[in-house]
């Protein structure tokens, strides 16, 4: 199973083509896909904030039909804390959304499908597949 990161959420829905080929890749494997609440968030926000909100709505809606959505819980933030005190105590602070999405991941059992692997490599636990 497979958690997709915003970054190749909105690659998809641009057309990006690693982007559409990773996606239409696992699905072909009929691998199980999610997104979080955390990054439906970010899509929304993102669409809201575009010069085509109603159209980049629909397509946030659409897509998040086809996959599954996880949500930020209790054993989540039990994760996500000591992730960030860790890294905190390193030196080596990421984005609070990324650990986030990182403790959902974990959490779940699932590998973060990302282009940002630069700050989710700094989570040791945290399996990786790159776009």
């Amino acid at each position: 199973m497979y958690l997709l990161d915003s970054d190749v959420i909105v690659g998809f829905l641009r057309g990006n083509t690693g982007a559409v080929e990773k996606i239409k890749n696992l699905e072909e494997k009929n691998a199980s896909l999610c997104i979080s609440s955390i990054s439906i968030h970010e899509l929304l926000e993102g669409a809201y904030l575009s010069l085509k909100p109603k159209e980049n709505l629909e397509a946030i809606r659409d897509f998040v039909n086809r996959v599954v959505v996880l949500d930020f819980t209790f054993d989540c933030a039990k994760i996500s804390g000591k992730i960030s005190a860790d890294l905190t105590r390193k030196g080596e602070k990421i984005g609070d959304i990324d650990v986030l999405l990182s403790s959902i991941a974990i959490c779940n059992g699932l590998i973060l499908v990302t282009r940002n692997t630069r700050h989710f490599s700094k989570i040791n636990i945290l399996k990786l597949l790159a776009w």
